[in-house]
């Protein structure tokens, strides 16, 4: 028998983001732009992804910059605030291309429900509930009263930010909801703890929070993270990795490329192999999405426990194998 399980709540966003980096007269300039929510309930997802991307290219300038050729460039980061809309996003991203003339743009983020669907029914698992709100929301309860008449075993908040997956699960706690409870984005069990409490929080399982300091984290991962801790006062997340990880790659796809076109630097990401923070990375996601664009690398799977992030396993693409 089917096991009746999975509930998708949330909406899919592209999260780019960003500031400035600093640069010197004279010196040949890569710019890079970003543009994310720095205000507005994903606002931690932008400084996050600032913060992450910026401690990359503080790196690679002070070590000299990025081989191009014979050529030598600083990087400099280009972004703004999208204020969490898709016009917002459009905006921003027509001033980083026509106006500041950027030809890289660094973002992160998928389509998560086109792989978490076929992959819950490949398991077994019926979706008996997929349901989306408005970005702002916060009074969940009508939504939430709906889902739960489906009685659900196992409910996955997806690409909720943290601001508003909080408030849905207190409010489901409220509800009596007492299943499994999944989150793909979440990324902060003390933040969730504090919007959420303790109880609701329990046993919420995460695959953005990391674990850059703990059992599963590679020796990179724990430099990296000494760094930011001293930087910032506080560790790194995943979204803060994949946000260093992404100016990271796009130095190797043009160094190895030995060019700043585009296309040759393009063509080159989707044969090479990159170093990540996490170990090994590729470039996959073509049967899903059609097209080989989707950086794939390890992630630490967690779980609040206790009011606490506690890791859970660490989990390689198949790609990486």
């Amino acid at each position: 028998m089917k096991r009746r399980v999975t509930v998708f709540l949330g909406f899919f966003m592209t999260m780019v983001f960003a500031l400035s980096s600093p640069v010197f007269a004279g010196e040949k300039v890569l710019p890079l732009g970003l543009h994310a929510p720095m205000s507005g309930p994903a606002a931690s997802w932008g400084l996050n992804l600032m913060r992450g991307a910026e401690l990359r290219a503080e790196e690679i300038n002070n070590a000299g910059g990025v081989k191009v050729g014979a050529d030598i460039y600083k990087i400099k980061i280009i972004g703004y605030d999208n204020n969490y809309t898709a016009s917002g996003g459009t905006t921003a991203a027509n001033k980083l291309v026509y106006e500041d003339k950027v030809k890289y743009i660094v973002s992160i983020g998928k389509d998560e429900m086109k792989q978490t669907k076929p992959t819950a029914k490949s398991l077994g698992y019926e979706v008996v509930a997929e349901e989306y709100y408005n970005r702002g929301t916060t009074d969940f309860f009508p939504l939430l009263t709906k889902i739960m008449a489906e009685k659900p075993d196992m409910i996955d908040i997806d690409a909720a930010p943290m601001g508003e997956g909080g408030l849905i699960w207190k409010q489901l706690y409220e509800l009596g909801f007492r299943g499994v409870k999944l989150w793909l984005t979440g990324s902060n069990a003390a933040a969730l703890v504090k919007i959420a409490g303790k109880e609701a929080s329990e046993e919420v399982v995460m695959s953005l929070e990391g674990d850059y300091d703990g059992v599963y984290a590679t020796a990179t991962q724990k430099k990296a993270s000494k760094k930011f801790r001293e930087k910032h006062g506080e560790p790194m997340n995943f979204i803060t990795g994949a946000a260093y990880d992404a100016v990271w790659f796009l130095e190797q796809a043009i160094t190895k490329a030995k060019s700043l076109d585009t296309t040759k630097v393009r063509n080159t990401m989707e044969k090479m192999k990159f170093k990540s923070l996490a170990g090994e990375a590729v470039m996959g996601g073509e049967k899903t999405y059609g097209i080989k664009h989707q950086f794939l690398y390890p992630v630490v799977i967690t779980a609040v426990k206790d009011g606490k992030s506690t890791p859970v396993a660490r989990l390689k693409p198949l790609e990486i194998q």
